[in-house]
């Protein structure tokens, strides 16, 4: 982590000890928060659209009809192969099967840096 230093008149240096001493916490940290804060509002938050634009899932089909989206004509039989007939499985479940056989990693929950990364998330 980089350093910076801020000058400040006594009144706030004494009013930012309380609250560090108050919280548990160093007077760094509580400087720290209000400037992400203050920097986050000043920067207008990335949408969906801009991320996927960024990286280039938002594009132009080249060569194709200028009605592709309108049209129904364009759609017919699209997707038909992925259509496959429901059938009900009336048999009753046991449960347990696997049961010892499966391991949760401790970090299943973490979202990875590059993930992180591509939609501009910084984390702590």
């Amino acid at each position: 982590m980089e350093r910076i230093n801020v000058r400040v008149d006594e009144r706030l240096k004494r009013e930012l000890e309380a609250e560090a001493k108050e919280k548990g916490v160093r007077p760094s940290e509580i400087v720290r928060r209000v400037l992400e804060e203050h920097v986050r509002q000043q920067t207008p938050a990335e949408t969906c659209f801009d991320i996927a634009k960024r990286l280039g899932l938002i594009g132009i089909y080249k060569d194709a009809p200028t009605d592709l989206s309108t049209n129904p004509e364009h759609m017919e039989g699209f997707g038909a192969e992925r259509f496959v007939p429901i059938h009900a499985d009336d048999s009753p479940r046991e449960g347990g099967q696997w049961k010892g056989r499966v391991r949760i990693a401790d970090d299943f929950d973490a979202l990875p840096a590059d993930v992180a990364d591509a939609f501009g998330i910084e984390q702590t």
